[in-house]
């Protein structure tokens, strides 16, 4: 399917109780994929963004993410035992 994209589709004509005719399957499948495709490929950018920025903090001396907490720790402190 590399190389066909949803614009590249005629899109069955839908009605008040859903999609109708006989590509409808094959239609939803493409739009599944290419929502896939193009959520891995919005989750690699962001990713990289964030290393990018990263780097220009630590570069540019402004690493102002010292004071914030790391994901995942809510800045409260462990019990005693």
């Amino acid at each position: 399917m590399e190389g066909t994209h949803v614009a590249d589709i005629p899109l069955a004509p839908v009605d008040a109780g859903g999609a109708s005719g006989s590509s409808t399957n094959g239609t939803v499948q493409l739009l599944r994929d290419e929502i896939r495709y193009f959520d891995g490929v919005i989750r690699s950018t962001l990713a990289r963004k964030s290393l990018l920025e990263a780097r220009l903090r630590s570069l540019s001396g402004e690493d102002d993410t010292k004071d914030e907490p790391a994901i995942g720790d809510s800045g409260a402190m462990a019990p005693h035992t």
